[in-house]
């Protein structure tokens, strides 16, 4: 049986891209990573999948096949308090409806994997040691329901944080 990862680069080959790039901040000419690592451009895929009327996504999808995890990865270049919760929340649950879709089409059990939706947003070096710990364990952007209802696992927090916890899953990417 096929899985996700398989479906994606044969049926949705022209989508895919590098982390790097899909955390490009196109106004500010910034990227949010550096990393090489390859993952499908979100934006460029729902834009295949719904040519007339776009429904929102995420930046960037990858699978992680030995885990079974899909990664849905949203980057905002701005300080967390000047995201927009209905546009991360939009893009949530537009994104999770286009991972049913192809699940659905490919006949690909979504039940096998993990889904996990993360918001990546500017890191803050102003903010005080306890303010930081208090991101680590929570989940913003009025996402907290999205857990156990659209996604297995939310994770919003700067992108210091997804560094550094990418590099300790993916130290070669």
């Amino acid at each position: 049986m096929a899985n996700l990862e398989q479906i994606v680069a044969t049926k949705y080959k022209n989508n895919f891209s590098t982390l790097k790039n899909t955390s490009h901040d196109k106004e500010n000419n910034i990227y949010m990573c550096q990393s090489k690592m390859q993952v499908t451009d979100f934006d460029h895929l729902t834009r295949e999948l719904f040519p007339t009327k776009q429904p929102s996504s995420p930046d960037a999808l990858w699978s992680d096949e030995d885990v079974k995890y899909i990664y849905e990865v949203e980057f905002k270049n701005q300080d967390k308090s000047n995201v927009k919760n209905k546009n991360i929340q939009k893009k949530a649950k537009d994104g999770k409806n286009t991972i049913d879709k192809i699940c659905s089409e490919s006949m690909i059990p979504l039940d096998n994997y993990k889904l996990i939706y993360c918001v990546a947003y500017k890191s803050n070096p102003n903010k005080e040691e306890y303010r930081r710990r208090y991101d680590e364990s929570s989940i913003h952007f009025g996402l907290k329901s999205y857990e156990g209802i659209y996604f297995n696992k939310v994770i919003t927090n700067n992108i210091d944080f997804f560094t550094e916890e990418f590099l300790k899953k993916y130290p070669n990417e």
